[in-house]
């Protein structure tokens, strides 16, 4: 076996991920991972609503955040722990060194300046630059008729 520095290795940060984290600089009630909860906050909680905060469940060794409230405690506290879990699957992943592999690349919005070059990168069949302006033909029973091979409209005015 090879042994692989640490630095090569990408894992994301668990003990920043906190699902229960709802409101913008307000602590949520029971959340015991909201960074927005003060000590005086903690001694309120009577449980945690998100006990356990993992990675991703495919790696075969993951850091899990845990949290809990010590009632015992006087006030009540949290506890926090940071521990890493093995996962028993056979099929997992031992390292991840595709740093792309665990961020999601914003796709660009688009603007004036770049729709015609997003429109080339991303356009097909059902979106294109071309104009699809299809051959509008008058009818001899309606003064405005619209058509193509998929659609008909007809305007009648009475």
């Amino acid at each position: 076996l090879h042994k692989m520095e640490t630095s090569s290795i990408i894992r994301p940060r668990v003990a920043k991920l906190c699902v229960c984290n709802l409101l913008v600089a307000q602590c949520d009630i029971n959340c015991c991972c909201d960074p927005d909860c003060s000590a005086a906050d903690f001694s309120l909680f009577t449980t945690c609503s998100v006990p356990i905060v993992t990675g991703d469940s495919q790696l075969c060794s993951r850091e899990a955040a845990i949290y809990s409230i010590d009632v015992t405690a006087h006030p009540p506290e949290r506890i926090f722990k940071l521990i890493d879990q093995l996962n028993p699957n056979i099929f997992c992943i031992q390292i991840v060194n595709y740093k792309q592999a665990l961020s999601f690349i914003p796709p660009e919005t688009p603007t004036a300046q770049n729709f015609d070059h997003l429109l080339e990168q991303f356009g097909g069949a059902a979106f294109s630059a071309e104009s699809d302006i299809l051959s509008t033909e008058l009818d001899a029973q309606s003064p405005f008729f619209y058509s193509n091979e998929t659609a008909r409209y007809e305007v009648r005015i009475v």
